[in-house]
C-alpha cells in the first residue's frame, strides 16, 4: 500500500530530537522519505556538516525504514 510522504516532523515519534528535526529541515529535508534514502556517504557529510551525531543518523535510518 502506498501513503503520501510523511512529513520530518513524525520522526519525533521515533525518539528523534525536535533540534535534530530542525537541523533536517534547516538543509532542505520535508519528509521522512528524503532522508531514510539518502546514500550513505550523503548521511556521513549531514552529520559533520550539521552536528547531527552518528548514531541519531543511524536511528533516522531506521525510523524511516519501519514506517
Amino acid at each position: 500500500m502506498h501513503h503520501p510522504p510523511l512529513p520530518v516532523e513524525q520522526l519525533e515519534g521515533f525518539g528523534i530530537s525536535a533540534a535534530d528535526v530542525k537541523k533536517l529541515k534547516d538543509v532542505g529535508f520535508c519528509t521522512v522519505e528524503s532522508v531514510t534514502y539518502l546514500p550513505r556517504n550523503d548521511l556521513k557529510n549531514l552529520s559533520l556538516k550539521k552536528g547531527i551525531k552518528k548514531a541519531v543518523i543511524n536511528k533516522i535510518t531506521e525510523a524511516g525504514m519501519s514506517l
